[in-house]
């Protein structure tokens, strides 16, 4: 879809720096040269896929409409497709992945932080305090207490229970 080169130069003017950096760095056009010549594309193909990699990165299209654009526009084998949009996807749309989340997130809506807890070793309520099995105080392992029936078949694991 063509834009008028006003707004284009607009929209470009409010990219974060570092999509305006990431746009025309030698880096991405390599990384985009690199994956056409790794599976044979050395034609014009090579610059419609630059194409659309600078749309994303301008943030007319969402990253995750990357793929189906290529497969729609340029004349690829649908192989080649997937394999050329995952290695751009890798070393160009996710190193900027935060900038690009900022520019496609809708006005007013605050992206919502989700963390995800990383499980510790202290965390776990497998024991409290009191029934640690481990006395920290005199440094030596508790001494289980059992009831009588208890104690007897622990003692003897062969032994059938009385009832």
């Amino acid at each position: 879809m063509p834009y008028p080169p006003e707004q284009i130069q607009k929209l470009y003017n409010k990219l974060p720096s570092e999509l305006q950096t990431a746009l025309f760095s030698e880096e991405t056009a390599e990384v985009i040269t690199n994956a056409c010549e790794q599976y044979g594309i050395d034609d014009e193909r090579v610059s419609q896929v630059a194409k659309y990699v600078g749309e994303v990165l301008s943030g007319f299209i969402l990253p995750s409409e990357f793929e189906d654009t290529l497969r729609k526009n340029v004349d690829l084998p649908e192989v080649l497709v997937k394999a050329i949009a995952s290695e751009i996807s890798r070393f160009v749309f996710y190193p900027h992945k935060a900038a690009l989340e900022q520019i496609h997130a809708k006005i007013g809506e605050e992206k919502a932080k989700v963390e995800i807890p990383t499980p510790r070793h202290s965390d776990r309520d497998e024991y409290t305090m009191e029934e640690e099995p481990f006395d920290t105080a005199q440094g030596k392992q508790k001494e289980d207490t059992f009831t009588e029936e208890q104690e007897r078949s622990r003692k003897d694991t062969y032994r059938e229970s009385i009832e």
